[in-house]
């Protein structure tokens, strides 16, 4: 699994990318599937935005990540992905701010949160690179997904993945269309493990684009 990092001041352009048609069009069935925010897609956005801005001195709030698998992993359900997003979130410690999972596609989602949680705390990202490493480390293996850092297959996949073969003689292997090899992730797994500073004063991030504002709920969502 590799954890993707970037950072930005709104919610509202990140959530329109992930429910648009993608750069070549390959966002399919875009849908929410975790997060502690409810609403339309444009209303969760806005009620991220609507926490960050309690700190209008930090210059990138919004803290999004991707999480991706390889080939090796196959086509994980909603429901998995769903308690992967949640366990990421709470081992980086965003667990009390807003933050909303989207998947559209067959290999991997996007987080986007709020640095700024619901009583109006900053979240620090001090080595945040580390802590998802760390934290997909975890998840490879309670979930068992091929080891980013090296590549290798947990032993439950080896038969499946050693074994596979077209279902007849004239049956081709299925196309890539962009997933990264388990060999390829381990590769970005090491080149994105340097740890990053604390950007609350010191990191400045492109706006992503604005919206109206509407009518949204900003407090935190009621037990039970």
């Amino acid at each position: 699994m590799i954890a993707n990092i970037t950072k930005g001041r709104k919610a509202v352009g990140a959530l329109i990318y992930d429910f648009g048609p993608g750069r070549r069009d390959e966002h399919i069935n875009p849908r929410i599937v975790a997060g502690n925010v409810t609403g339309t897609p444009l209303q969760v956005a806005r009620a991220i935005d609507h926490t960050a801005r309690r700190r209008p001195g930090i210059t990138a709030p919004i803290w999004r990540a991707s999480l991706s698998l390889p080939d090796e992993d196959g086509t994980l359900p909603d429901a998995q992905w769903s308690a992967i997003a949640t366990e990421f979130i709470t081992a980086m410690g965003f667990d009390g701010a807003p933050w909303v999972a989207v998947r559209h596609g067959d290999d991997h989602i996007h987080l986007t949160v709020s640095r700024v949680d619901w009583a109006g705390q900053l979240l620090t990202d001090r080595w945040d690179y580390r802590r998802a490493r760390e934290a997909a480390d975890s998840l490879e293996e309670e979930h068992g997904l091929v080891r980013a850092r090296d590549g290798s297959v947990p032993r439950a996949q080896r038969s499946a993945t050693t074994s596979w073969r077209p279902r007849s003689a004239g049956a081709v292997a299925p196309m890539r269309t962009g997933r990264r090899s388990a060999r390829s992730c381990a590769a970005w797994s090491a080149k994105c493990a340097m740890p990053a500073a604390d950007s609350a004063a010191t990191r400045s991030s492109p706006a992503w684009p604005t919206s109206a504002s509407a009518s949204v709920r900003t407090s935190p969502p009621r037990a039970g």
